[in-house]
């Protein structure tokens, strides 16, 4: 064997070892090697359920009729007692109680093609009185809750007593929002924006003897400015009726502008008047609310109404400011008691897309 010869196997035998060591798979039964583990895709995310009319803008309006109660904590007013004084006799405390009153909800918004996000303003009206009003048993007298002690007495009564509170809430928003499918019959829609609020009350209670009359006026202002967050979930039944829930919540930056209470007796020509201004604090605001809906479009797709009825609650943290006098000796000491504002009621909707 020459050397030619000797070279020409050594350089086979090397190939075939190469080839073999690349592919073990080959070697064995002429089985394949498994194919790659192929690369992450990117999920998918959530289909939109924006309405889909056949209209240049998307632009959609909402008219909201509400029908709430309002009730706020620390309004007592009076405490009833059946003898002459509070020792040893049957007493009850008369608190002032609200009736469910009228107001409204308009909003306003559009659909951007832009990720199938939409974007609405939004505007609450809601003032109303309340009254409430007691007079004294037999043999009984009513005392003050309110007022200054010193003026209004540690043992004199007076035979009736009534309250009456003014409050009005206007609230603005600005959200932006998305709705998708999480299953064929269940739609979410998160939504964030930034939420204003103005509320303005007044407590005025007058207690009437014989020979007095007292006055006392309380008064609050405040505006408030922050985030609010946002979640509603529908499902859907058949023929376009579904079921939703709404929850949401804010923190506002709050200013009380002023705070206030004027007091008058007739008998004895005095009257007080104390003020505090510019207290900033924050202040957070919850509401849930649930209901039922139907929607339908209309025109061959030109336009698309949208009926709701549900029924809601709320709590604004710690609205009460009135200030309540507690010393008849130390004539200043006083504080707020902080009560907190609850709303609950019925709020009927009519929206229209086109």
């Amino acid at each position: 064997m020459n050397a030619f010869t000797k070279t020409w196997m050594l350089a086979s035998l090397v190939a075939a070892s190469s080839v073999f060591a690349q592919n073990p798979d080959k070697c064995r039964n002429n089985q394949k090697a498994p194919a790659p583990t192929p690369a992450p895709m990117t999920a998918a995310y959530n289909a939109p359920s924006r309405v889909e009319v056949r209209s240049t803008w998307d632009i959609y309006v909402q008219a909201s009729f509400i029908y709430w109660l309002p009730d706020q904590d620390n309004m007592e007013y009076a405490i009833s007692s059946s003898g002459s004084s509070l020792q040893g006799t049957s007493n009850n405390i008369e608190k002032l109680e609200p009736n469910f009153k009228p107001g409204f909800q308009i909003q306003g918004g559009m659909i951007f093609d832009y990720d199938n996000w939409d974007s609405y303003l939004q505007y609450t009206w809601f003032h109303n009185t309340n009254e409430s009003s007691e007079s004294a048993v037999a043999g009984g007298n009513l005392y003050p809750i309110l007022g200054i002690p010193v003026d209004a007495g540690t043992s004199d009564g007076y035979s009736s007593a009534k309250g009456s509170w003014n409050l009005r809430m206007d609230f603005a928003e600005w959200v932006l929002s998305r709705s998708y499918y999480m299953s064929p019959k269940i739609t979410c829609r998160p939504m964030c924006g930034i939420r204003g609020a103005w509320i303005r009350q007044k407590y005025d209670t007058q207690y009437v003897s014989n020979a007095n009359t007292m006055n006392v006026a309380n008064k609050s202002v405040s505006w408030g400015l922050g985030p609010e967050f946002g979640l509603t979930t529908n499902y859907t039944f058949a023929h376009g009726l579904r079921v939703f829930g709404d929850l949401g919540a804010d923190l506002l930056f709050t200013r009380y502008s002023t705070s206030s209470v004027h007091e008058t007796d007739s008998s004895t020509g005095y009257s007080y008047s104390i003020k505090e201004s510019s207290i900033n604090t924050i202040r957070p605001h919850a509401a849930v609310d649930l209901g039922f809906g139907w929607s339908s479009y209309f025109d061959n797709n030109n336009w698309h109404v949208d009926l709701m009825a549900s029924y809601g609650f709320q709590v604004f943290w710690d609205q009460n400011m009135f200030r309540t006098f507690t010393d008849n000796v130390a004539f200043a000491h006083s504080f707020t008691p902080s009560g907190n504002l609850y709303i609950q009621g019925l709020n009927l909707s009519a929206k229209f897309d086109f």
